[in-house]
């Protein structure tokens, strides 16, 4: 099978003082390390420091990686190096072969309002299940880990995504679907939060 080629990518931080833009970028080179083929990041905030959440990209390292980079208070760049927080093979039922790509895609947190626990979401190919999001939960309760669990929480041929409270107050997750292009569009569904995990709701 070749192998995907090898070309510059990196997250960019921007900035708007509208929803609507313009939108314009912090610094004048991506926030993620120049040598890194790097996508997907999100931003968390933890005790008052900011994070960026992102994805060192499979096509790079074989076994895809999911980091955490301490950032400047103003957004504008890093402070400090990456922190490996699991690789793709991690998750159960990953593939498995040396020379096989595991990708990790979209990584999204959430903290459960209820009992402080700490998920975060994240997308990958499980032989058999297809394109998929992942439900993981840090035990320290902190970005740094560990994260455990890596279960399946849809796993229909889609993913990337994130979470977020409709103007109801209802948990939903969105992702995109099928991960088949041109056809992906947007779905939701609604997420049920007991305070240990994350469910579906139907599924519980």
């Amino acid at each position: 099978k070749r192998w995907p080629p090898l070309f510059r990518r990196g997250t960019w931080i921007f900035r708007a003082d509208r929803p609507d833009g313009p939108f314009r970028p912090l610094a004048d080179s991506p926030a993620t390390p120049p040598a890194w083929m790097a996508l997907d990041g999100t931003l968390w905030v933890e005790e008052n420091r900011p994070y960026l959440v992102f994805c060192h990209e499979w096509v790079q390292t074989v076994d895809g990686a999911v980091c955490a980079m301490p950032l400047a208070p103003d957004l504008a760049g890093a402070a400090g190096e990456p922190r490996l927080l699991f690789r793709a093979s991690d998750a159960p039922g990953a593939k498995k072969g040396p020379r096989e790509g595991k990708v990790t895609d979209g990584p999204f947190l959430y903290r459960s309002p209820s009992s402080g626990a700490l998920f975060m979401i994240w997308s990958t190919f499980i032989p058999g299940k297809e394109y998929c999001v992942l439900l993981a939960r840090s035990q320290s309760g902190r970005v740094d880990g560990p994260w455990t669990g890596h279960e399946p929480l849809y796993a229909r041929n889609g993913g990337h995504g994130m979470i977020f409270a409709d103007l109801s107050g209802r948990l939903q997750l969105a992702l995109h679907q099928p991960n088949t292009g041109p056809l992906e569009r947007l779905h939701l569904f609604e997420l049920v939060d007991d305070g240990q995990t994350l469910r579906l709701k139907g599924q519980e």
